[in-house]
């Protein structure tokens, strides 16, 4: 997927804050809301 950071990996969710856990190229992992990624 695309995120505002560049190519990402979904490793989790939440729901109930619309919310995605996602690993970047870079190894990083961050929580970003829905609305800044991409398919």
């Amino acid at each position: 997927m695309t995120t505002t950071m560049g190519e990402a990996t979904v490793v989790g969710s939440n729901p109930l804050k619309e919310t995605v856990l996602v690993e970047l190229e870079s190894e990083a992992t961050v929580e970003l809301p829905l609305s800044e990624i991409s398919f």
